[in-house]
C-alpha cells in the first residue's frame, strides 16, 4: 500500500507550464480522484506519478523514497491510459497476460488470472479476439483488466470509463471501488465526471490550470465548496449579487438585498457557516444555491429565500424533472425536484407561475467576482 508525494513539481511543455509548484499528497491504500476539465493537467499529473515525465523541477516520493528520476519500468506502478495503448497485434489474452509473461510467472496461475479479471471487467469468451475486433468501450475493459493484472502496489487510471455504456459504468466503478479496498491498493483516478470522482473516491481535488483549486472528501468539497468554480462544478448553480444589508450573530444569519434597476428586488436569508462572520455590513457577495436545493410550489409566495416567475422548460429525466423557471425580469433558474409516487402526480406545465425557495442553511456565500464573471456565470445556467 504505497504511499504517493509531489513535491514543487514543475511541468513545461513549450513556453506554457502545465504544472507550477505543484505539491499533492496522497496517503497509502487510498482511492484518490483527480477532477478538472480537459487541459486541467489530470493527466500530466499521472504521468508524472508513473514516470512517463520527469518533472523539470521538484520531487515524486513513493513510499517516502524519492523515484523522480527512476524509469516507469522499474516503478510499482499499473496504469490505464486514456486511449486504451494496447497492442494491436496481441489477443485479448496475451494483452491482460503481458505483465506476468515478461515476468516469467508461471502459465496455469498467469490463466486463471487473467480469466479472473476479465470476468471482472465482463469481458468472457473473447481470448483470441484482436483490439480491433472490439467496440471502444471493451478495448477499454481490456486495458483496465490489463492493469489489474500487474499486481501493483498503484494504479493509475485516465478517465478509465468514458467509452462505457451508463450501466457498465456504474456496475464497474463499484467493482473497481471494492477491488481497490480488498486489494489494499493506492489508485489515482483521473476524471471531469465529478460524480464519478465522489462514488469512488475517499478524497479527491478540483484541479484548475495546474493548480489545486480544493481539496478534501466528497461530502466537504459539496457542502463547503472555497470558490464559485468548485461549487459550479458539480451542476447547475442560481447566483444573486447580494448587498450584506444585517449580521445576527446569534441567531447566525446574514440578510441581503439582490437589488438590479429600479423595480427589481429580492431579499434573503444565509447561514453565517461555523458561526464566525465573513462579511460585514455593506459587504457585496456572491449568494449561490444550487439547482437541487431549490423547491419548486405553484403559485406567488412573496417571502424571502423566495423566487417566482414562469415555467420556461421543463425536462424529464427518469429520476429528476428540471425546470427552468424566468421571473419578470428575463433572469432564468433551475430548479431540480426527484420524481416520486408524490411528485410525480403534481404536475407542472410551461407557462405556469411558480415560486422557487431554498433552505438557508444550503446557500453558498462567496466574495463577490466582479460584474464581468457575474455575467457569465448568469449566462452559463
Amino acid at each position: 500500500m504505497p504511499s504517493i508525494k509531489l513535491e514543487d513539481i514543475t511541468v513545461t511543455r513549450g513556453k506554457r507550464k502545465i504544472l507550477e509548484h505543484f505539491n499533492l499528497d496522497i496517503k497509502n491504500g487510498e482511492y484518490f480522484a483527480l477532477v478538472g476539465e480537459t487541459g486541467a493537467g489530470k493527466t500530466t499529473i499521472l504521468n508524472v506519478i508513473s514516470g512517463l515525465i520527469v518533472p523539470e523541477k521538484g520531487r515524486v516520493l513513493i513510499d517516502d523514497v524519492d523515484v523522480t528520476h527512476v524509469a516507469a519500468e522499474r516503478r510499482d506502478v499499473g496504469m490505464v491510459f486514456e486511449n486504451y495503448a494496447l497492442f494491436p497485434h496481441y489477443t485479448v489474452y496475451k494483452n491482460v497476460a503481458y505483465s506476468h509473461r515478461v515476468r516469467d510467472r508461471n502459465v496455469e496461475e498467469t490463466k486463471k488470472a487473467a480469466r479472473e479479471v476479465l470476468s471482472l471487467v465482463l469481458i468472457p469468451n473473447r481470448d483470441d479476439a484482436l483490439p480491433k475486433e472490439l467496440s471502444g468501450g471493451m478495448q477499454q475493459r481490456v486495458a483496465l483488466a490489463r492493469a489489474l493484472m500487474t499486481d501493483s502496489g498503484i494504479l493509475l487510471f485516465d478517465d478509465p470509463f468514458s467509452a462505457l455504456d451508463a450501466g457498465l459504468r456504474m456496475s464497474l466503478r463499484i467493482e473497481l471501488k471494492n477491488l481497490a479496498r480488498d486489494l489494499g491498493t493506492t489508485v489515482v483516478h483521473c476524471t471531469n465526471d465529478v460524480e464519478e470522482a465522489m462514488m469512488v473516491a475517499n478524497r479527491l481535488a478540483i484541479i484548475k490550470d495546474g493548480y489545486i483549486e480544493q481539496l478534501g472528501t466528497p461530502d466537504e468539497i459539496y457542502f463547503r465548496p472555497k470558490s464559485i468554480y468548485v461549487a459550479s462544478f458539480f451542476g447547475a448553480v442560481n447566483v444573486f449579487k447580494i448587498k450584506i444589508t444585517q449580521i445576527d450573530v446569534t441567531r447566525g444569519y446574514y440578510f441581503g438585498i439582490h437589488e438590479r434597476g429600479e423595480q427589481e428586488r429580492k431579499e434573503f436569508g444565509i447561514a453565517i457557516k461555523d458561526g464566525i462572520p465573513e462579511f460585514k455590513v455593506g459587504d457585496d457577495a456572491l449568494l449561490c444555491v444550487r439547482a437541487e436545493h431549490c423547491y419548486i410550489n405553484k403559485g406567488f409566495r412573496k417571502k424571502p429565500n423566495r423566487i417566482y416567475g414562469t415555467i420556461d422548460e421543463i425536462s424529464f429525466l427518469g429520476h429528476i424533472l428540471r425546470f427552468e423557471v424566468k421571473d419578470e425580469f428575463g433572469k432564468r433558474y433551475v430548479a431540480k425536484r426527484f420524481v416520486n409516487e408524490k411528485t410525480y402526480h403534481l404536475q407542472f406545465q410551461k407557462g405556469e407561475t411558480v415560486t422557487l425557495g431554498f433552505h438557508h442553511k444550503l446557500a453558498l456565500l462567496f466574495n463577490y467576482p466582479g460584474d464581468k464573471e457575474m455575467e457569465r456565470l448568469e449566462q452559463n445556467i
